[in-house]
C-alpha cells in the first residue's frame, strides 16, 4: 500500500478508531470496521467487516459504493479525449487543484457519451481512464463541485488567461440553448433565429486561433443583446495585445473604446449599410484565397482602418441573383444602380495596418 495510506490508518488508530482495516482494489482504497465474534457452530472465530467508504489522499468518502474489478474497459475513445484535452490539465489543476480530476471525467464522460450526473460513475467505471486518474463521482459531490467551480469566477478567469497568450488571435461568437427549468434564473425570453419564443440562455465563447483551444466561456443572461453579452464578456478579460475577431451581427462603433480600454487590437466585420463604408475606394491589391480571386484595399479613418475586399466571383453571383428578383418582380430595376456597387463586397474596420 501507498505510504499515505499506512500513515492515515496510523492517525486513526491513535485516535482510538482499532478496528480500521483498509482494503485496496487496483488503485482505489476501501476502508472497514473489522472485528471477530465466537461461531458457535464452528466453534471457531469469525471476521465481520462493515464496509465505510473510500479512502483517498483528501480523506475518508463515507458511504461511496465499491466499485467492482473490471478486466475489461473501453480504451479508443476515451483515450482519444484525454490526448486530445492534455493543453488544459496544466491550467485546469492550476485553477482548480481540488477538483481538476472530477472536471475532467465529466468532461470525458459528457463527450463521449452524455450522461446525467447520477450515471457519470458508473459510465467513468467502464473506460480505461479511470485506471490513471481517482475522481470523486458520487452524484452528490458532483453537484457540489458543480456549483463551487460554477460561482468561482476569479479562479475561471484564471484558467481562460493561462490558455490565451499575448499577440493571440481570439474569435468571438454567441450561441444560446433553451431550457426550460424553474430553476434557472438565467434562462430568459427573448428574439431568436429559430423564432421560438422560449426561455434561454446566452453562451459565449473566445476561441484562441493561435493554441486552437477556447479562451473563455461564458453563460450569460438569455434577455441580453448580442454587443452587450461582448461587452460584458470582455470586461472580464485582462489579455494585453490580443486580436479579437467577431462575427459581422456584433459589428458596433460602441466595442471600438472597449478595445482601447482593454489594450485589445480588433477585426469588426462591417454590414453593408454602415455609412462609414466607401464603396468607391479604390482596390489596387489582389490575392487569390481557396481558389476564389479577391481584389483589396485600405482606407484610413481617423486611428482605425476600414478595409474593402471583393470576392470577384460573389459579386458575379449576386448580380445574377439581384437580376433574377427584378425579373420575377421581387426587386426593382432602379434599385439595381444602387445595389451593384455593393455585390461580392467585404468590409472590415480594424487598428491593424
Amino acid at each position: 500500500m501507498d505510504k499515505w495510506v499506512n500513515k492515515w490508518v496510523s492517525e486513526q488508530r491513535r485516535k482510538g478508531k482499532k478496528r480500521i482495516e483498509v482494503k485496496q482494489n487496483g488503485n482505489r482504497y476501501y476502508v472497514y470496521d473489522s472485528t471477530t465474534v465466537w461461531d458457535k457452530k464452528k466453534k471457531k472465530a469469525k471476521k465481520i467487516s462493515k464496509y465505510r467508504g473510500r479512502l483517498t489522499r483528501e480523506g475518508l468518502i463515507k458511504g461511496e459504493k465499491r466499485i467492482a474489478v473490471r478486466n475489461i474497459f473501453e480504451y479508443g475513445n476515451s483515450l482519444l479525449v484525454h490526448n486530445a484535452i492534455q493543453p488544459l490539465l496544466k491550467p485546469l489543476k492550476k485553477a482548480f487543484p481540488n477538483h481538476y480530476q472530477e472536471i475532467t471525467a465529466m468532461a470525458v464522460v459528457k463527450t463521449i457519451d452524455p450522461q446525467p450526473i447520477k450515471l457519470i460513475s458508473s459510465r467513468w467505471s467502464k473506460l480505461h481512464i479511470s485506471t490513471l486518474m481517482n475522481p470523486f463521482l458520487s452524484p452528490n459531490k458532483l453537484s457540489e463541485i458543480l456549483r463551487e467551480v460554477g460561482s468561482d469566477i476569479v479562479n475561471q478567469k484564471m484558467f481562460f488567461e493561462e490558455i490565451a497568450s499575448e499577440g493571440d488571435f481570439l474569435l468571438f461568437d454567441l450561441s444560446y440553448v433553451f431550457s426550460q427549468s424553474e430553476n434557472l434564473l438565467l434562462a430568459e425570453k427573448r428574439y431568436n433565429k429559430d423564432h421560438l419564443h422560449l426561455p434561454q440562455v446566452n453562451i459565449a465563447l473566445l476561441y484562441s486561433v493561435n493554441k486552437q483551444l477556447p479562451a473563455m466561456i461564458k453563460v450569460l443572461p438569455g434577455s441580453v443583446r448580442d454587443i452587450k453579452s461582448f461587452k460584458k464578456t470582455l470586461e472580464e478579460v485582462s489579455l494585453d495585445g490580443v486580436t479579437v475577431v467577431v462575427d459581422r451581427g456584433m459589428a458596433s462603433y460602441n466595442l471600438i473604446p472597449v478595445f482601447k480600454e482593454k489594450h485589445m487590437s480588433f477585426v469588426l466585420p462591417l454590414k453593408r449599410n454602415f455609412k462609414v463604408i466607401d464603396y468607391s475606394m479604390e482596390l489596387n491589391e489582389f490575392f487569390v484565397y481557396r481558389k476564389r480571386s479577391v481584389k483589396w484595399g485600405k482606407k484610413k479613418l481617423d486611428d482605425v482602418f476600414l478595409y474593402l475586399f471583393e470576392d470577384v466571383k460573389l459579386r458575379s453571383e449576386e448580380e445574377n441573383t439581384f437580376i433574377s428578383q427584378i425579373v420575377a418582380g421581387s426587386k426593382k430595376r432602379e434599385d439595381l444602380r444602387q445595389q451593384e456597387m455593393k455585390f461580392g463586397k467585404i468590409t472590415m474596420l480594424s487598428d491593424r495596418s
